[in-house]
């Protein structure tokens, strides 16, 4: 078989190079228009939850934050993604004077952005820190995947996109109560007697 000429390889390696550039510069352009977008979308989010907001008399916009989790939170929202919003209400007793509201508030939210809201089932569902403090849902009885999953979101990737409470303040609650719990910490090795007697003597 007759060797591949020089001039041939040279031309290949330069075609791989071009074709790597171009890749990373569209990958970079990409993620760009993404970061950009998703940023314009919280920014109107805000403005237009807020505005709801301030006409539903049961709630006040310092006891709730819309977490937005999914491509938006992670900066990778275009054009065709959904807006996934988690509200998170200070109490049990604010929740329960938001949650008539919730279906309101998204479908206007989604009007007047044009685009699809999560309808607030499963991991969207609105809460609160008291429900997604308690001790039961870390590592308890009362947690399952569904529950683990939203604290994650929360904590990892969430954006603030309406409402007035700060998210910082919500995963510093969620952190201390993580630091809290005696289910998320290692297991204490038991002792035997005998292992005391035999420790004790050591020290002696």
């Amino acid at each position: 078989m007759d060797e591949e000429p020089v001039s041939d390889k040279q031309d290949l390696a330069d075609l791989i190079l071009c074709r790597n550039k171009w890749t990373e510069e569209r990958s970079k352009k990409t993620f760009d228009g993404a970061s950009k977008f998703s940023g314009d979308l919280l920014d109107k989010s805000i403005q237009i939850t807020n505005e709801l907001l301030s006409d539903i008399d049961e709630v006040t916009i310092d006891d709730i934050c819309f977490v937005a989790v999914g491509s938006v939170g992670r900066d990778e929202a275009l054009p065709a993604s959904d807006l996934d919003l988690i509200p998170v209400c200070t109490s049990d007793e604010v929740l329960d004077r938001y949650r008539p509201h919730d279906g309101f508030v998204r479908k206007s939210l989604g009007d007047k952005l044009e685009i699809k809201i999560s309808a607030g089932s499963n991991l969207t569902k609105a809460i609160s820190l008291d429900s997604l403090l308690d001790p039961d849902t870390i590592g308890g009885s009362k947690d399952n995947s569904r529950a683990l999953t939203r604290r994650i979101l929360v904590l990892t990737e969430g954006k603030r996109a309406g409402g007035q409470l700060p998210l910082r303040d919500i995963r510093a609650k969620l952190l201390d109560a993580y630091a809290g719990s005696e289910r998320t910490r290692p297991p204490k090795t038991p002792t035997s007697k005998a292992g005391r007697i035999e420790r004790g003597a050591v020290q002696r």
